[in-house]
């Protein structure tokens, strides 16, 4: 019986510890309320470009339409590409190995020596 008042007792007081807190963060959350509309500001905005930069950029297109000595050869370079073939594992030379070079014993007990 006593168990069970104790129980009832430490239950009233939490249960009045958190009407308190309850009652402390809500006034906590209305101060708050003005600076919130402070966070719908946005961090940055997004990047746009002149009307003066698209006309150019439009100009550089064109131009660049137009230029068909360069397209040509470019169109020849990317045959010339899809034309060679890659290997897939690399082809090394006896120079380029990666193994390491080692050196004679006796050229270097004779640098020791001198």
């Amino acid at each position: 019986m006593e168990q069970v008042n104790y129980t009832n007792k430490y239950l009233q007081v939490l249960g009045d510890k958190l009407a308190a807190h309850k009652s402390e963060s809500s006034q906590s959350l209305a101060n708050q309320a003005p600076s919130s509309k402070h966070l719908e500001k946005p961090l940055f905005q997004p990047f746009k470009l002149s009307q003066k930069a698209k006309k150019n950029l439009h100009k550089a297109k064109a131009k660049a339409n137009m230029d068909s000595d360069a397209s040509e050869l470019l169109s020849k370079i990317n045959n010339l590409l899809k034309a060679t073939t890659i290997p897939e594992s690399p082809q090394g030379t006896e120079e380029a190995s990666s193994r390491p070079k080692i050196r004679k014993p006796a050229r270097t007990i004779s640098v020791l020596n001198q």
